[in-house]
């Protein structure tokens, strides 16, 4: 199993050694971020840079592939500039699901307010509804298991964020979340974790638990 700290160390190493005082930012995000990886999970990096050019995505490539499991990687890289003005509705999940390991991220991303972490639940439990509506006319969502599992994976931040809304607290992981959940809400994520790992028998019933949920949260929330 990847020791995550000495990886990501060693990566911190490197892409200082390159770009110097241009390096801004080094984070940890998904799953390695919340102790919950296995030996297939992703390694999912934020870096940002003082501001990035074509040529350092290429440098940047070389540099991953220098690194253990380099076939893991992925996630965010950008400029300073465009990481000030991202779309705000997406911050809040960004920056609570990142682990600094070089500067502050906070000191980066623009500022939120709970109406953009609002707009985030909205605009999510409406690409689950639709999507889920579309699929279930196009295509034969109810016999696989692995679509419907990508549809279940953002229900772990939509929930995230719904809870902060609600406690203002934001839990660290999805075993916390699932102390701190009821009803349906519980059910859609122990739901997700199944088809993660041992798919429940009824797809049928996960489908319809998940499009009830983001059709509720859409109306109501």
């Amino acid at each position: 199993m990847l020791e995550t700290d000495k990886w990501m160390d060693e990566f911190k190493e490197k892409l200082a050694g390159f770009f110097g005082e241009r390096l801004l930012y080094l984070g940890l995000q998904g799953s390695r971020r919340r102790g919950e990886a296995d030996e297939n999970s992703d390694i999912d990096l934020v870096v940002v840079l003082d501001k990035l050019a074509p040529a350092d995505l290429d440098a940047y490539k070389k540099i991953v592939l220098t690194m253990p499991e380099a076939g893991k990687v992925c996630g965010f890289i950008s400029g300073r500039t465009e990481l000030a003005n991202w779309p705000k509705y997406e911050i809040f999940q960004f920056t609570n699901d990142t682990k600094d390991y070089f500067g502050k991220l906070k000191d980066f991303a623009p500022t939120v307010s709970d109406e953009d972490i609002k707009y985030f639940v909205k605009i999510s439990a409406a690409n689950l509804y639709h999507g889920l509506c579309h699929e279930r006319l196009f295509s034969d969502i109810l016999n696989n298991r692995e679509m419907l599992k990508a549809f279940y994976k953002p229900a772990y931040f939509v929930l995230s964020n719904v809870h902060y809304l609600r406690t203002r607290h934001y839990p660290g992981s999805k075993k916390e979340l699932s102390g701190l959940l009821k009803g349906d809400d519980l059910k859609v994520l122990q739901t997700s974790e199944q088809l993660r790992t041992n798919p429940p028998a009824d797809l049928n019933a996960a489908y319809e638990l998940l499009l009830n949920w983001s059709r509720d949260l859409l109306v109501n929330f």
